[in-house]
């Protein structure tokens, strides 16, 4: 899981237009976990 994350930073990262649109999306799936996190351990 660690490499496969890290591969995909490397990719993401070589691609600097993707990388923005990355964040974005990156962002909206960070907010949707943290709300799923805090049901799940709520």
């Amino acid at each position: 899981m660690q490499r496969g994350y890290t591969q995909g930073l490397a990719a993401s990262a070589s691609v600097p237009s993707k990388l923005l649109v990355n964040e974005r999306s990156n962002e909206v799936v960070n907010i949707a976990s943290t709300e799923m996190l805090k049901k799940l351990f709520a």
